[in-house]
């Protein structure tokens, strides 16, 4: 909010938080610039961003564990029909 309130280019190799803070400190009027409801409003925007991101890596996750996990049953329903179907054709060959 410092930065911001003395309009720091914080991107800059040279950028210095901590001294934004202390020029704050020592003069506290500077506060007075900050658009306090339009930080509000940023605030919640990346927050929201955020959570959207972080969701939608989730679904993505889980789609992905669904598919995974159908196609592991997938292939052990094969395996169990083939493990009977071998059974059935080995008893078969036995009684013969």
């Amino acid at each position: 909010m410092a930065v911001d309130a003395l309009e720091y280019d914080d991107t800059a190799e040279d950028a210095n938080p901590a001294g934004a803070l202390e020029e704050i400190l020592d003069s506290p009027d500077r506060l007075k610039d900050l658009d306090l409801d339009a930080f509000a409003v940023e605030l919640e925007r990346q927050v929201h961003h955020t959570t959207l991101h972080y969701t939608a890596q989730f679904v993505v996750i889980l789609t992905v564990s669904k598919y995974c996990l159908l196609s592991f049953l997938h292939l052990q329903l094969s395996l169990f029909l083939c493990i009977v179907c071998l059974s059935l054709c080995l008893s078969v060959l036995f009684v013969l």
